[in-house]
Parts: C-alpha cells; sequence; structure tokens
C-alpha cells in the first residue's frame, strides 16, 4: 500500500508536464491492482489518468527527414505520359514494390548498427488520445520471445515508412495524374472487380465505389467502405479453399473468425504469400502499427487520419490484390496461345 500511495502522489505533485506524471500515475494504478479490494481507488485513478492523457497531444513532439524526391516523381511522370488508361492502371499496380519480410529484417538489423541507441529505448505507443496502445518490447531481454516482439515491432515501423515513400513517390503521383487528364465515371471499376476472384458476389458494387472514390481523393468514403470488405474477402477465399472460417462452441453456435484472427492463420501465408500478409498485418490489425480495420470498426479514426498515406496506400493494395490475378490469369492466357502457335507451327514444319 504504502508503495501504491507513493506513486499516487508522486504522479499528483509532478510539476515536469503530463506526459511524465501519466507514466507515474500508471505505476501507482499497476501497484493498487495488486492490492485486494482497491478497485475503487483504481477506477478513480483510471479516470484521472485518461484525463491526463488528453492533455498530452499538446506535448508530443514530431520530427521530420526531409528528403527529395523530385527526381523520382519526374520519372514515374516520364514513365505515365502518352500511355492510355489501363496501361497506367497497370503500372500503378505493378511498379510499387512490397518489401519482403527478409529485406525488412535485414534493414532493422542495419539500422541498430548504424543507430544502436534508437533501439535501446524502451517506450510506449500511444494513441491520438495519448492513451497506451503498447510498449515496446527490448531488443536485449534474455527472453527470445521478447527479442522477437522487438524485431516485429520495428519491422511493422520500417514497411510503414516504405509505405509512404511509396505513396509519396509513386501511388498519389499517378492517382492524380489519372484525375488530370482521363475523364472519370463512378462504375469504371465495376467491369474490374466483377471478374476479380478477390471481390466475393454481391460485393461488387461496393468495391467498384470504394476504389472510385479513392481515385478522386474521398478517402473518408473510400477506406470506410473497403476496410471492412477486406475481411469478407479473405474469409470468402477460406471458405472456397475448404478451409474453416468460423469457431463453433458447446451448444452449437458458430462465430466467424474476425481478420485478427484470419490474418495469422497459416493458411493466410499459403493462399496470398508471407510478404503481402506481413503488410495487412501491419496496416489493418497490428495494435502497435497502422491497426487501422479496428479502428474503423470502433469509430477511433479522426477525420484527418482518413487523409493520411495510410489510406491511400490501402486504397493502392485493395487494387491490387484484386487486378494482380486477373493479369495473372491474363498472363497465363497468352502464354497458352503462344504455346499452342508455337505447336502449330512445328507441326506445319514436319508436313
Amino acid at each position: 500500500m504504502l508503495i501504491a500511495e507513493s506513486f499516487e502522489r508522486e504522479a499528483s505533485n509532478h510539476k515536469g508536464g503530463d506526459m511524465a506524471r501519466t507514466s507515474i500515475m500508471q505505476n501507482a494504478i499497476e501497484a493498487y491492482r495488486r492490492i485486494p479490494n482497491t478497485k475503487e481507488k483504481v477506477d478513480k485513478l483510471h479516470r484521472k489518468l485518461m484525463s491526463w492523457q488528453k492533455k498530452t497531444r499538446d506535448e508530443m513532439q514530431s520530427f521530420k527527414s526531409e528528403i527529395d524526391i523530385t527526381e523520382f516523381v519526374h520519372q514515374v511522370l516520364k514513365d505515365v505520359k502518352g500511355k492510355d488508361l489501363d496501361e497506367i492502371i497497370r503500372y500503378l499496380v505493378i511498379s510499387p514494390k512490397i518489401l519482403s519480410i527478409d529485406d525488412l529484417r535485414t534493414q532493422v538489423k542495419k539500422n541498430a548498427k548504424n543507430s544502436p541507441i534508437l533501439y535501446l529505448v524502451q517506450g510506449e505507443i500511444v494513441n491520438d488520445d495519448g492513451k497506451t496502445l503498447g510498449r515496446r518490447p527490448s531488443p536485449l531481454s534474455n527472453d527470445p520471445e521478447e527479442v522477437e516482439r522487438a524485431m516485429k515491432m520495428e519491422m511493422h515501423r520500417t514497411a510503414e515508412l516504405h509505405r509512404s515513400s511509396m505513396v509519396n513517390v509513386t501511388i498519389d503521383t499517378v492517382r492524380k495524374y489519372i484525375l488530370r487528364n482521363f475523364p472519370l465515371r463512378q462504375d469504371m471499376f465495376l467491369p474490374i472487380v466483377q471478374h476479380s476472384p478477390f471481390v466475393p458476389d454481391g460485393r461488387e458494387e461496393i468495391y467498384a465505389l470504394g476504389l472510385y472514390y479513392g481515385l478522386i481523393g474521398k478517402f473518408i468514403e473510400s477506406t470506410t467502405l473497403l476496410v471492412l470488405q477486406i475481411e469478407n474477402s479473405i474469409r470468402d477465399i477460406f471458405e472456397n479453399q475448404d478451409i474453416i472460417v468460423t469457431s463453433i462452441d458447446q451448444y452449437g453456435v458458430q462465430k466467424d473468425f474476425e481478420l485478427n484472427h484470419l490474418l495469422y492463420m497459416d493458411e493466410a501465408n499459403n493462399l496470398f504469400g508471407n510478404d503481402v500478409v506481413f503488410e495487412l498485418q501491419g496496416l489493418l490489425v497490428e495494435n502497435t502499427s497502422n491497426n487501422i480495420r479496428n479502428a474503423i470498426a470502433h469509430g477511433l479514426l479522426r477525420q484527418e487520419s482518413f487523409k493520411s498515406n495510410n489510406s491511400i496506400y490501402l486504397w493502392w493494395l485493395v487494387l491490387k490484390l484484386i487486378l494482380i490475378p486477373i493479369y495473372n490469369i491474363q498472363a497465363q492466357e497468352e502464354m497458352d496461345r503462344t504455346n499452342q502457335k508455337q505447336q502449330e507451327d512445328a507441326q506445319w514444319e514436319k508436313v
């Protein structure tokens, strides 16, 4: 009890700012929780903690490192100039490259070697309201699982930086080029989604609208429409592969697996590849990363958050997931036609 009270007094009397005293108050709450019959006290301190956390936004500092991307943007514009819309969309889907898990792990190790102090400091991950979402594990821990968690967290952070680079250099550059140079219709994506294995029956108009809204820059509408449809698409693809996507309790009541579960099933890696799945995990459901799916589902995103690089990237990733299977089918059909022609030519030569 004395330790808990000491933490509480220190937090209440601390003059060093709200960020510092919220950390101390968390220690007080944790200490009281270990003491029987202190729920009322814990709830009182928790309410005080949340009021302080809302004020910490004013104390947070951002650090920027500016990179001149003009040359890269000019190259992208040169690449798409003179192409028709179908060619530009193909370029948009194929040109930006997702970093592989191996590359991310290598990059994190390289960064840690070059700037070790950044990876030795344990810290908290907080949301816009100052609430603690998670804590950065120590990479120096004796626990291998904790070290791997630290590695995964840094890999997700590195992936987010790469996503921002992809958006700024290629994705948003091409999107705006299309806006400036082509007439657009609200139903322009409907023929595409109707032929994509990623889009289940009965969801075509939702996907087509989501893609259109993203193309014209309405990312509140685009993100809201698309993010929850991804979950249904993955579940539908699993079911088509005879993969169980529901739990069943002792009374026979079934419950669909949510995206938080689906993306961590081994079958997800088998169907979509490890790199795409890791990207989806960080973007949509990882609590200490972007976590867009859960933020949308619980109404946690502020309106300015919908206009971020994450929303633009999500729109692009959905477009990629829809179109890549179509491109693969087209490539296979072209290969079959070429092989057939070669066989026919060979027969004529024998004659």
